[in-house]
């Protein structure tokens, strides 16, 4: 294990330190072990969030009210229909696929694969 010294220690912080260990129930080396550990493997974490500086950041120049427009009917949803009546291109695929690939043609251009 490593070991290190540490000159021109402010007596005021010796005596924080001293107290720090004291109501931990340490040693003083054992407690800026600690305090050493907690610093060097503690993240950088922001004090507030993206959203919260970005606020922060515009809220002297105002919001912004914007208008909504109304509300109406849904519209009808799309068809995935060939010609938009009978069955879906899948439904009608399965049967013609099946029938393509008896004939030894391929299922995207229709002709025949290559062998």
């Amino acid at each position: 294990m490593a070991s290190i010294t540490i000159r021109n220690l402010d007596d005021g912080v010796k005596t924080e330190i001293r107290k720090r260990a004291a109501g931990n129930g340490r040693s003083m080396e054992e407690e800026v072990r600690v305090i050493l550990r907690e610093a060097v493997g503690r993240e950088d974490v922001p004090d507030k969030g993206l959203g919260t500086a970005i606020h922060e950041l515009f809220k002297p120049f105002g919001g912004v009210e914007l208008e909504l427009p109304p509300r109406g009917p849904m519209r009808e949803p799309p068809s995935f229909d060939r010609d938009g009546h009978g069955p879906a291109w899948h439904e009608r695929g399965v049967r013609t696929d099946a029938r393509r690939a008896k004939r030894g043609g391929s299922r995207l251009d229709g002709r025949a694969a290559a062998a």
